[in-house]
């Protein structure tokens, strides 16, 4: 079984636009990547599918800070991984 996986954000702290490449498991046709802040609350929601293997997010509407972000399917959630914006 192939496993699910989701890089790092590059580049990362980002500026205007940042990049995050993914794999989905093998049955899995679609999942989200989901941004959160540092207190846990969700801000942004990307659905991802085998279409593509990356997703171009932009950071026009999120203030500078720190972020996490998590590739979550029917099967499985990645681990989180942390992103940094910058203005």
């Amino acid at each position: 079984m192939k496993r699910y996986s989701i890089s790092n954000a590059y580049p990362n702290p980002a500026k205007n636009t940042t990049r995050i490449d993914y794999t989905l498991p093998d049955g899995v046709n679609n999942g989200v990547i989901v941004f959160y802040d540092l207190q846990g609350n969700e801000i942004k929601r990307f659905k991802v599918d085998k279409t593509f293997d990356h997703l171009l997010v932009s950071t026009a509407d999120l203030s500078s800070g720190t972020y996490y972000f998590q590739l979550q399917t029917a099967l499985q959630n990645s681990e989180g991984k942390k992103i940094v914006v910058i203005k």
